[in-house]
């Protein structure tokens, strides 16, 4: 086949790609679809949903696999494969499309597919009009986050193209954290260098596409015979980003703009999905664990022994990271990191609750307000700049040093 489709997931979240595969082929039945599978491999696993074409992000051949499944959590590990499997898809097709898993296809994609006949590479961006109201997200959290929405991306396989997925795949295996405040944001924010660095990239503007949170201030859908449509066209696909637990009204727990109960228009929509994620055996698949989240003898990895160790001999010369006799385990051990860790290791972008993020304003604001006292307004101005240096969990370096 010429044409593909792609998506990438951890077996906990494989109902979404189950949702995403089906909605696919009932919209572009000719399309292949693949799932790479950002996992340890289980064979058990790919035998019990034989019926998906089903890759394992350790049969991508990547340098030094492990010690980049170390060094990431599960989101960014998920984002960061991404140019990768691009790349081996086309060497057996002409043009590919990634889509997230959250993503839900209504209507053909061949639209898309034409444009990459005119050019390597097809983006959307996360808004095409101004926004002006307080809520989040805003146009300043689009200026950390990337301005284009990575949840889709195509390519066609011309040397333009392969020239950018070359050097984004450098970056999103070398240095793509979710560190905002140090200018990183997974594989999105790289990407908007693709423009500048890609001849003829096209910025996808049409209102049908990419639907989700971030633009629905721009966008009114409509509900036509069971079909949605935006401004009268067919809807392409709608992104579920952040979806909240059912009884939550908000549309995505990442905004603070919109509720269902205020937007009928798309509510519809919500329930369906959430229906057809339900059938798809959502709730089973979360239970499963993820394979690159524990040392070898089940001791939870944090974000900071992800992260603390990175440049560290200990780190950079070990056989297997993940190894709990080795030398990557003994350093944070004997600094007390690990033992530091609390339950099962959450992902650096895990959101706290808003009953979390209250108490621990106070907590801090009660903290600097004594040290603002103690050290007087110009050493506490000094110290805040150095805390913007070193907050970042990459520069704590001396958690481990002697």
């Amino acid at each position: 086949m010429s044409h593909a489709v792609f998506t990438i997931v951890s077996r906990n979240y494989f109902a979404y790609a189950r949702t995403l595969g089906d909605s696919l082929m009932a919209s572009n039945p000719t399309v292949e679809f693949n799932i790479l599978i950002v996992d340890r491999k289980d064979i058990d696993f790919e035998n019990q949903n034989a019926n998906w074409r089903i890759t394992w992000v350790e049969d991508l051949s990547i340098p030094d696999f492990e010690h980049v499944a170390f060094k990431y959590d599960i989101l960014e590990l998920n984002t960061n494969v991404k140019p990768t499997f691009a790349k081996r898809l086309l060497q057996h097709h002409d043009k590919v499309i990634y889509l997230d898993p959250d993503i839900f296809v209504y209507d053909s994609l061949q639209p898309i597919f034409d444009r990459l006949d005119r050019h390597p590479v097809v983006l959307t961006p996360h808004t095409t009009t101004p926004i002006e109201d307080d809520k989040l997200p805003g146009e300043l959290e689009f200026l950390n986050s990337g301005i284009y929405n990575l949840g889709f991306a195509a390519f066609n396989n011309s040397s333009d193209a392969k020239n950018l997925l070359d050097w984004w795949e450098r970056r999103c295996l070398q240095l793509a954290y979710n560190d905002q405040p140090s200018g990183l944001f997974v594989d999105q924010k790289w990407m908007d260098f693709a423009p500048s660095l890609c001849p003829n990239v096209l910025v996808l503007r049409e209102k049908t596409f990419n639907v989700a949170y971030w633009n629905l201030h721009e966008r009114q859908v409509q509900i036509q015979a069971g079909k949605p449509f935006v401004d009268g066209t067919p809807l392409v696909f709608f992104h579920f980003s952040g979806l909240p637990p059912i009884g939550d009204d908000r549309i995505s727990k990442y905004q603070t703009r919109f509720t269902l109960s205020g937007r009928p228009d798309v509510a519809p929509m919500f329930v369906h999905y959430r229906d057809t994620l339900a059938a798809n055996g959502h709730e089973q698949y979360l239970k499963l664990p993820y394979g690159f989240a524990r040392f070898s003898d089940g001791t939870p990895i944090s974000s900071l022994a992800r992260r603390v160790l990175i440049d560290h001999p200990a780190f950079v010369n070990a056989a297997d990271p993940f190894e709990a006799s080795g030398e990557v385990y003994s350093v944070l051990a004997r600094a007390g990191i690990l033992r530091a860790t609390n339950g099962a290791a959450k992902p650096a972008s895990a959101q706290a609750s808003g009953k979390e993020r209250s108490r621990l304003q106070r907590i801090v604001g009660f903290s600097f307000r004594t040290i603002l006292r103690l050290l007087g307004t110009a050493r506490y101005e000094r110290l805040m700049r150095y805390l913007t240096i070193v907050a970042g969990l990459r520069q704590q370096t001396f958690l481990i040093d002697n």
